[in-house]
Parts: C-alpha cells; sequence; structure tokens
C-alpha cells in the first residue's frame, strides 16, 4: 500500500517528510498526555469573510495571525483509558481554538506516521510548519481524520494540534492521537517534560550578541545583537545605562558608534540619494546633522570632532569581457584594481581635501591625540617571502610633515599611538618583526606569522619593548584608556581570555573573566570600566559590566536560550605525545549518557594554525552533534597559536606531520581509556585545512570508520597556485619553500597522490564559487576515488564560497554531514538515502 506523500521543506525544524514505501508496519500506539495552551477566543469576524470552509476554518492555518503566546509551564492533560483526549463543553459561546502541544525528540533519523481521529475541523503542525489538515471535520471519528506520514531529523520537535470549536457544535468533542513507527525506525519519544535536545534548529534561531561599544565615560553602552527567525536575520542596536537599564532599542543604531571624547552617538541616516551625518543624544532626544551629503566610504573623527577622515574607494579600470591579462598573481581578486583615497572632510565647511593620491593601497590605522594620523602603505613583492610589506608613516596635518617610521614591515596586524604617552605606538604584530627581537625561538628559525605579539615602539629612538615576550597566549585586538592602558583579548590555548598592558610597568596582567572564550571587548576610554561578552563550552551568549574591578551580568542570553534544553556535558582528556608534549583537548558526552554502553565518536579538528575553541554555538558546534548519540572528542594539536611560540612554529613546513600522527595516537589513546567508546566506529570531520587533515588521515590507516572533508585540499601544490590565498599562506606553512623545492611536502603529503591508501567513505563537501580552496580540490579526488572504486561522494552547494552561509543550503549541508556518519557509524543509511534517494 502506497502512503500519502506528504513533502515539507528542511526549515529552521529541520524537518522533512517524506515519500514512504512499503516498510514493515509497526504498532500504533496512542499518545496519552499534551500540554495545552489557553483558548483563544476567535473575534466574531476573524476568517468569517464569507462561507466558505477555506475561511471559515482560517484559524487553524493562519499560526502569525493569532500569535499565541508560549509559556513556561503548560498545564497537562491525560487521555482516558482509550486513549481520548476531550475538549471544551458543548456549543461555546463563540467560535474557540483550542491548542494542544507535545514534544517529540529522537536521536537518530526517524520515521512514523501521525493518525488523529475526531470529527472537529483540526489542524497538525510540526515546528510551525503546517503537517496536515482537516478543514470541514467528519461525521464520525471510527476511521482517522488526518493520516500524516512524517521523517524526523535527530533533535527535539514541536507537535501542535488546533482544533476549531463552533457555537453549532451539538455535543462535547473529543479527539485521539496515535503514532504508527515502522519496525525498524529509530523510536521517537514523546515525553514532554524531558529538555530539548540541542539542534541546528536551536543554532539558527534566537538572539545572539554581535558587539558592544562602551561610551567614552562608561555611563552608557550600545549593545549590537542579532536575531535568526524563519532563515532571516535582523540586526538591532540596543542602548542601556551602566547598570544595563535599556534606554532604546533601533535598527538604525546598528552602525552607531561614539564620538571620540563624547558620550554622543555619529552615525550614517539615507535620505534618498543623499547620505547624512547624524550626531544624537544617548536617550535620542537631540539631534545635529553635521553632513548632509555625506560621501561613500569609511570615515573616522579626529580627537576633536570638528574633521572627519573619509576612505573613499577609486575604481581601476575595468577587465576586458573576453580577454584578459593579469597584472599580477591578486588580479583575480574583483578589487585588486581599485585603490583608496584618503580625504579630510571640515565639518563647519564642509570642504573637501586630498590626503593621498588614490592610487596606492592606503590604510588610515589611528589617529593621535594630537591629531596627527598613522598611515600604512601596503605592497606586495612577489620574490621575497612573506610578500605582503608594510610601510608606517605619520603625517601631521596642520604642517603637511610627512614622516617615513617603518619600511618593509612584515606581518602588521595593528598599530596605535598610546595615549598619555606621544613617544609611543603599540604595534601587534608576529615574533618575526623588528627582525625578531620578539622571538623565543632560535635566531635563524621563522615564526608563526600567525601568532600575535606586542610591541612598543619608540618614535624617537626606535628602540622596541617586547612586554609578551615571555607571554603564551596570542594576541588579538584591544582598546587602550586614556591612561595608556591596553585592554585585549588573547588566545588562550582553547580558550580567549582578557588581558591589560599596564603602560607604566610595561607588563601584562590577567583579568577576571566568567566565560572561556570572550568573543568581544569594549573599555570606556575615560575610566577603564570594560563591558564584554562570550560563551563556554556548554553555555550561550552572556554579556557583562565591569565596574572598578566588580563584574555583574548585563544580558544572560543563555538563561533565556538555554531555559528548554538540556546543558551538554563536557569533560577534559589531555594526551601526551612521546616527546612529553601535552596536546589539550576535551570531550562530550551524549545524552543520557550510560558508561556501560558502547557509543560511536566523532572526533573534530582543524589542524592548521587557529586553535578549537570552546564555544557552545556556532557552525561546527560539538554539543549539537553529541546530541545524537555520539561521543564526541576535540583537540588541538602541533602548529596551533595560544599555546606559546615554539608550539605554533610547529605549523611551518608540516602539512599534515606531525598533526595527523598526533590525531590517530590521540584517538587510540582516548579508546584505551573511555571503554564506552566503539572503536569500530570512529568518524573524523573538518574544513579547510582541517578538511586536508580529513583527507590526509585516511592515507595513513583504517582509523576511522566514515570521514568528511569540507573544503579541503587535496593537492597542497594546485592550492598554492590557484586559490586566492595559497601563495600567501605558504609563506607559513611552507615556508621558505615551493612546489620545485619540496616534493616532500607538495606531492608526497597531498592527498590527491595517495589515494590509493585511502579506503574509508568519504564525503566531500564544497561550495561551487569557493575562491579560497578551489573546488576543483574535492572533484579531483572525488575522481580519483571514483576510479579506484572506493565509498565517496561529492555534494556541491551552489552560489557559496569557502562557507555555506545562505540557510537552506547551510541545513542541507549540515543535514548531509549528520546523515552521513549516522550511515556509517551507526548503520542507518535511511536519512542519507532520505536526502539522496537517486530515484526521486
Amino acid at each position: 500500500m502506497r502512503i500519502k506523500q506528504l513533502i515539507l521543506l528542511l526549515g529552521a525544524s529541520m524537518l522533512s517528510i517524506a515519500s514512504f514505501a512499503q516498510e514493515k508496519k509497526g504498532v500504533e500506539s496512542p499518545i496519552l498526555s499534551l500540554q495545552q495552551k489557553a483558548a483563544i477566543a476567535l473575534p466574531h469576524s476573524f476568517g468569517l469573510t464569507d462561507t466558505t470552509a477555506q475561511t471559515a476554518t482560517e484559524p487553524l492555518l493562519n499560526a502569525s495571525a493569532l500569535a499565541p503566546t508560549s509559556s513556561a509551564v503548560l498545564p497537562t492533560i491525560k487521555a482516558d483509558a482509550k486513549g481520548w483526549f476531550a475538549l471544551d463543553e458543548a456549543k461555546p459561546k463563540v467560535r474557540t481554538l483550542q491548542i494542544y502541544t507535545a514534544q517529540l525528540s529522537c536521536t537518530n533519523f526517524s520515521k512514523g506516521t501521525f493518525r488523529l481521529y475526531g470529527t472537529r475541523p483540526t489542524a497538525i503542525y510540526l515546528d510551525g510548519v503546517l503537517l496536515d489538515k482537516a478543514l470541514k471535520g467528519a461525521a464520525t471519528d471510527t476511521a482517522a481524520l488526518i493520516t500524516a506520514p512524517l521523517a524526523l531529523i535527530p533533535g527535539s520537535h514541536q507537535l501542535e494540534i488546533r482544533c476549531l470549536s463552533q457555537p453549532s457544535d451539538s455535543a462535547r468533542q473529543a479527539f485521539r492521537l496515535t503514532l504508527e513507527q515502522p519496525s525498524e525506525s529509530a523510536p521517537i519519544q514523546t515525553n514532554i517534560q524531558q529538555k530539548k535536545l540541542l539542534s541546528l534548529a536551536y543554532m539558527m534561531s534566537g538572539n545572539s550578541l554581535s558587539r558592544v561599544r562602551l561610551s567614552p565615560s562608561g555611563k552608557y553602552a550600545l549593545v549590537i545583537y542579532y536575531s535568526q527567525r524563519e532563515r532571516k536575520t535582523e540586526y538591532f542596536g540596543r542602548l542601556m545605562h551602566a547598570d544595563g537599564r535599556l534606554i532604546r532599542e533601533s535598527k538604525e543604531l546598528v552602525y552607531a558608534n561614539w564620538l571620540p571624547q563624547s558620550d554622543q552617538l555619529h552615525f550614517v541616516r539615507t535620505e534618498g540619494s543623499k547620505r547624512l551625518l547624524v550626531v544624537q543624544s544617548p536617550e535620542g532626544a537631540s539631534e545635529k546633522i553635521l553632513l548632509r551629503d555625506l560621501p561613500q566610504g569609511e570615515y573616522r573623527f579626529s580627537p576633536d570632532a570638528k574633521t572627519i577622515y573619509l576612505a573613499k574607494e577609486i575604481k581601476g579600470d575595468a577587465k576586458d569581457e573576453k580577454v584578459i591579462r593579469m597584472r599580477d598573481p591578486n588580479d583575480r581578486m574583483p578589487s585588486w584594481r581599485d585603490a583608496t583615497q584618503w580625504i579630510a572632510i571640515d565639518l563647519a565647511t564642509g570642504v573637501q581635501s586630498p590626503l593621498t593620491s588614490g592610487k596606492e593601497n592606503i590604510g588610515l590605522l589611528d589617529i593621535a591625540p594630537s591629531g596627527k594620523l598613522l598611515f600604512a602603505r601596503y605592497t606586495t613583492d612577489w620574490t621575497k617571502q612573506p610578500y605582503d610589506f608594510s610601510d608606517l608613516y605619520q603625517f601631521d596635518p596642520t604642517t603637511g610633515k610627512v614622516d617615513t617610521l617603518l619600511h618593509r614591515f612584515v606581518d602588521l596586524h595593528e598599530a596605535r599611538y598610546v595615549p598619555g604617552h606621544p613617544d609611543y605606538l603599540l604595534i601587534r604584530s608576529s615574533p618575526n618583526a623588528f627582525d625578531g627581537v620578539g622571538k623565543e625561538l632560535p635566531k635563524e628559525q621563522v615564526a608563526n606569522s600567525f601568532e600575535g605579539e606586542i610591541f612598543i615602539y619608540s618614535l624617537s629612538s626606535g628602540k622596541v619593548q617586547t612586554p609578551t615576550l615571555h607571554f603564551d597566549p596570542s594576541a588579538e585586538g584591544g582598546s587602550f584608556d586614556k591612561e595608556g592602558n591596553y585592554y585585549f583579548i588573547a588566545e588562550n590555548g582553547s580558550r580567549r581570555h582578557i588581558y591589560r598592558l599596564d603602560m607604566k610597568k610595561v607588563a601584562v596582567q590577567t583579568l577576571p573573566v566568567a566565560e572561556d572564550y570572550v568573543t568581544n571587548l569594549s573599555v570606556a576610554y575615560n575610566t577603564g570600566d570594560y563591558w564584554y561578552f562570550g560563551q563556554s563550552a556548554t553555555t550561550a551568549d552572556v554579556l557583562y559590566a565591569v565596574y572598578k574591578g566588580k563584574a555583574r551580568k548585563i544580558w544572560d542570553l543563555d538563561a533565556e536560550k538555554m531555559a528548554d534544553y538540556e546543558r551538554p556535558i563536557i569533560k577534559e582528556f589531555v594526551y601526551t605525545t612521546p616527546e612529553g608534549t601535552p596536546i589539550e583537548g576535551w570531550y562530550y558526552l551524549p545524552p543520557n549518557f550510560d558508561p556501560s554502553k558502547k557509543y560511536p565518536m566523532l572526533i573534530y579538528y582543524y589542524g592548521g594554525t587557529s586553535p578549537i575553541s570552546r564555544r557552545l554555538e556556532g557552525t561546527y558546534s560539538l554539543a549539537m552533534y553529541a546530541a545524537q548519540g555520539y561521543v564526541v572528542y576535540t583537540l588541538n594539536p602541533s602548529g596551533t597559536t595560544g599555546y606559546g611560540q615554539e608550539f605554533s612554529a610547529r605549523h611551518l613546513n608540516a602539512w599534515g606531520e606531525p598533526t595527523a600522527t598526533e590525531i590517530i595516537a590521540a584517538t587510540k589513546e582516548f579508546c584505551q581509556k573511555h571503554p564506552f567508546v566503539d572503536a569500530k566506529k570512529i568518524g573524523c570531520f573538518g574544513a579547510s585545512y582541517g578538511g586536508f587533515m580529513t583527507q590526509y588521515l585516511q592515507t595513513k590507516g583504517d582509523t576511522f570508520a566514515a570521514a568528511v572533508s569540507h573544503a579541503g585540499i587535496s593537492s597542497i601544490s594546485n592550492y598554492w597556485g590557484s586559490g586566492y590565498w595559497g601563495v600567501g599562506y605558504n609563506a607559513t606553512a611552507a615556508e621558505g619553500n615551493y612546489p620545485w623545492t619540496r616534493k616532500d611536502i607538495y606531492v608526497d603529503r597531498s592527498p590527491l597522490f595517495n589515494a590509493d591508501k585511502i579506503h574509508t567513505p568519504l564525503l566531500l563537501l564544497h561550495g561551487d564559487s569557493d575562491t579560497n580552496v578551489p573546488t576543483s580540490e574535492s572533484v579531483n579526488l572525488y575522481n580519483a576515488l571514483k576510479v579506484l572504486g572506493r565509498e565517496v561522494e561529492l555534494i556541491e552547494f551552489t552560489g557559496q564560497d569557502h562557507f555555506i552561509l545562505e540557510p537552506e543550503r547551510r541545513e542541507k549541508w549540515t543535514a548531509s554531514i549528520q546523515a552521513w556518519f549516522a550511515r556509517f557509524l551507526k548503520d542507518d543509511a535511511s536519512w542519507w538515502h532520505q536526502l539522496y534517494d537517486e530515484k526521486k
């Protein structure tokens, strides 16, 4: 018998409705308890604009029109001995909508069929999507009023039953709901009391913090957050008092910022074709338009707020549509031929004065309290690694004098004037800067260019101080207070913490934080107070304010978002190499963990130069994967930043070693020490360099039963020449070497040239418009493995670059990864066939 087909788009709920062939019939089990929302009395005119059944039952179909309120605690109703739920009394005075809910959950892909028996007009929703409906009701309740096949992906889902009562109803009504599952399908649980399981639906919904901007006095904070709903993302600016009280909120505030030395906001407002530069008080009671025709481009205020400096884009000549002569390896990039011209605009007169020619790549790095400008000219020399260089200049706009400060500077990350110390520049770079004065490595050894060090440079003497020389965390960006103290975030292994560089002592202090991973930091210039937000491996975003060293929570999004979700459990696991190097790692346990059972395991890594961080949320949320019944282990092997210079320098000329050896050895030791892991059911996955690592690992044995590579590199030499940043990245990853000098790296460690050693089922994922790692990297390995007769799949995502960002494609991308692992680690191919059934 062919069951009725229902097809739903793979939405935020990650629900898919399957086309069902003949299956082994299961038991039809009644749903015995539901939660009841408050009944909604419908206005007389609602849905009654005519007499058709469609409009008379409009409330069943229009979820947004009713917008039923949610509640953390709803009354539970029980079915009688035969499974029937009694509804309202007969003959209600007005049409009434009764709404009942239940939570469904599954850790595996599951199939089933809902059957609803009753006589009322009824509709069934799953995760806000209409599953099926019966608008006219029925004369008897002996046959199913609604029969709705479904296929649930792992996670938690919200079932909603809507029953419409009419004044014309003659008797008390009831309904019965059953769920039938094929005998081979994973069970769907309907326990309405249990916590929800983390899933992609959680990751793609709700509010998340984006950035925070504290006013100079610290009295006000501008908090930018974004809201994800139904595959759409909207940004909002929330203005708060120092104690967290809300002043106002609007979309216009999203791009606002504070004037340099005033608690006044500035932002751009568009009116027709004009861009207005607006200054506004925090309460919004007063505002002033400084310019009515602001040119396009990024702008910055002078310290006295009398001048703005604007980066005007100068378009280069267009490329011939038929024949293109490349002028430079970077000429492939769309905007390489364009340049930036900096202009000064006097806000009193509107007079514009050009500061640069507009023929070179110039950046304005900072503006001193005195008004002097710090510029960088960026150049490329393809004959000398690391290829990219910076010349630093100081320009005095009052005299027109230009001073050359540094020439052919390498690895420039940031350069700033130090308030209160007019002779100092703070420069953030790699240990290779200033001829290696900040290196802890042997003189001849090059450091990892992605490692962050802080230097204090004297403008008068040219002398350099190195406050982070013996500081293992890798410094990232930060902000000054008026005394010149620098507050910055640094990678501390898998964590990101806040530090303070005391400029009087030229020494780094660790500041206390409440979260493992600090995402954003903002400092009050006048006081040194600060706000920050972050999350941990088990918690979502929390915003904190720190005044006079005392911290308090301002906005606890974790409490809002995770209240109904099961909190993940993590444990530490540190692997020590034979050479004695500790490799930091940690793992997540699956829901309802039972140490006496055997679980499949997933290994996630990057393997490149950036560490895996302790964050609950994200594209590769490990807690989300653990919620599907896996033990999930991650680690930061040799070569990652945040563990000191020697550790990160191991990335140079590595391309897979010793990283792969460490990952395999750590995985085997983990299994030996944790008998609850099924060592024959281990999967691994990674992206970009982690995708390369996935491919390379499969050439080194049979440790893994399934593998997933997103945007992975299969031929290092092809990536070197074809990826937009391939040559530049290899200035670090293959420092000092080229395809013609190190065959042992560029060929011998390329998975493509070792494809015959790959026997693990391998899923290759790639955006078809990837400019970083060309799509051909996956295509080539796919073709090789097909020729070899190996288990391999290649899925390309149209219109996507290095990351799969478009919501619907991201949903399919995530489902593909999870279904692949279910297929080979849980011996359940049903989800994969649901996604990619060739017959469909």
